[in-house]
């Protein structure tokens, strides 16, 4: 090969790219979450929730919501985030359901992984409609600060239930989480959300 031909080579060999380097500030999912404002925080978990994305809105949830939703599971306390269950509260479709083999991998998969089991439980839930929040048309209202400190987006809804609040939490990251969904006669207290018994 000729000057010509190496030069020529090493041109287009150094147009060629194998892979765009990934921003360091967009890299994980979380960090593809616009979340910045509370409100785009809110926005964003609202379009997760009504498109079915789980896996999103369980990333837009504060430590102490996703704790709330572990800890129900382990009391065996489902009835607290879902309503019209029998079956002694499990979740027809989903990992808990009577039937569904822990045994298997994909379901042991989904059991010791928080953000899967969620999602799962909470998809489950939806498609059986056992959600105590179906949104519809939401209208995200101002944003107002509550007395514990918490920021409060109201929703209205054409779903149910009618009216509801987002509580967020500012995050060290300089970035906004849902820390609880409530609703008139919700249980008070409970996280993500907590239906009264």
């Amino acid at each position: 090969m000729n000057n010509f031909g190496k030069i020529a080579f090493l041109a287009l060999a150094s147009t060629l790219v194998v892979g765009q380097p990934v921003s360091a500030a967009n890299r994980t999912i979380i960090e593809r979450l616009e979340s910045h404002t509370p409100e785009q925080a809110a926005k964003v978990f609202v379009g997760a929730f009504m498109a079915e994305d789980y896996v999103a809105a369980y990333f837009l949830l504060s430590p102490r919501a996703r704790r709330g939703f572990s800890e129900a599971i382990q009391s065996f306390s489902l009835d607290t985030l879902f309503v019209g269950l029998d079956n002694g509260g499990q979740v027809p479709g989903s990992v808990l359901a009577e039937g569904a083999s822990v045994s298997d991998d994909d379901n042991y998969a989904v059991l010791t992984e928080p953000v899967l089991t969620f999602d799962n439980l909470v998809f489950a839930a939806s498609q059986g409609g056992f959600l105590p929040i179906r949104l519809v048309a939401p209208h995200l209202g101002a944003p107002t600060m509550s007395s514990e400190g918490l920021l409060i987006i109201p929703v209205t809804n054409d779903g149910e239930p009618k009216a509801l609040s987002l509580e967020l939490v500012p995050t060290a990251r300089g970035t906004w989480l849902v820390d609880r969904i409530s609703w008139a006669g919700s249980a008070p207290g409970m996280r993500p959300w907590g239906v009264a018994q």
